[in-house]
């Protein structure tokens, strides 16, 4: 039996990438998107969400992907990104999450995983997306939980200077978003996986604002370029970074790349 999407699910990137993971071609669909990076699916690729079933249909934190994968990802510490969730505090959230495998025959000595943001318009990237501030009275597990993510970030642009020999600075003042997910992929390259971060733009979804919508791939590729500028070097688009840290044996690779595919339908207007 098929149940209707909560409240926000059927509008904009979210219902799009419910009709992609509803195709029957899903898997040929993201494969060659992937193609460049050297991974396929996984032949159990583990999507989640998973379809259009009530139960099915919400996005995912990593660190829950992770401990129902049976240890055949590492795993997150619930208290890496927030140390205190008492107070309501989550994770970031993903759009798509799938294990990946290694195009050539012989098997991966490492995992892999497919990470996905997805946006159906311009808007969705957004430049001016500061981290909250905290309240006058913030308790101190909310303050502890700050102190901790802005630790994240400072281990994220240590392990990304290091990859590309550069100086950039990450911050939480703008493009949170964009920096928790940087995070999120680091740390698991860190540990020894191999990470595809995909920002995936739906095409020509006319029922947004006009001149909103995305029009086709290389305005995608000018909306991601003018997203990441100035906390990543444009050539680091497309191109693997070995992340390991400093004295571990653990390494992964680390692909940031932005692709797209044309909506099957309009959201509502």
């Amino acid at each position: 039996m098929r149940h209707p999407l909560k409240a926000g699910q059927d509008r904009k990137s979210r219902m799009h990438v419910l009709d992609l993971l509803g195709r029957p071609d899903r898997r040929e669909a993201l494969d060659q998107l992937i193609e460049t990076t050297g991974f396929r699916l996984a032949d159990e690729p583990t999507f989640r969400p998973l379809s259009r079933e009530e139960d099915d249909a919400a996005e995912y934190e990593l660190e829950r992907y992770l401990r129902e994968s049976n240890g055949q990802l590492p795993t997150l510490d619930d208290e890496w990104w927030f140390p205190n969730r008492d107070d309501g505090g989550a994770g970031p959230v993903w759009d798509l999450i799938a294990t990946l495998a290694p195009l050539q025959e012989e098997p991966s000595p490492r995992p892999a995983l497919l990470l996905v943001e997805a946006k159906a318009h311009v808007g969705e990237l957004k430049h001016k997306d500061p981290q909250k501030p905290l309240p006058p009275d913030a308790s101190p597990e909310r303050i502890k939980n700050r102190h901790s993510i802005l630790g994240c970030i400072n281990e994220t642009q240590m392990r990304l200077n290091r990859a590309h020999r550069g100086r950039k600075r990450l911050s939480t003042a703008d493009r949170y978003q964009l920096m928790n997910r940087l995070a999120y992929a680091c740390k698991m390259a860190s540990e020894g996986c191999d990470v595809v971060l995909m920002y995936l733009g739906f095409l020509g979804d006319r029922g947004i604002k006009k001149g909103e919508w995305l029009r086709d791939d290389r305005h995608w590729q000018r909306a991601v370029g003018a997203y990441v500028r100035g906390r990543l070097p444009q050539w680091t688009l497309d191109r693997p970074l070995t992340i390991q840290d400093p004295g571990s044996e653990k390494s992964g690779t680390l692909w940031f790349i932005a692709r797209s595919l044309p909506v099957t339908r309009n959201t509502p207007s």
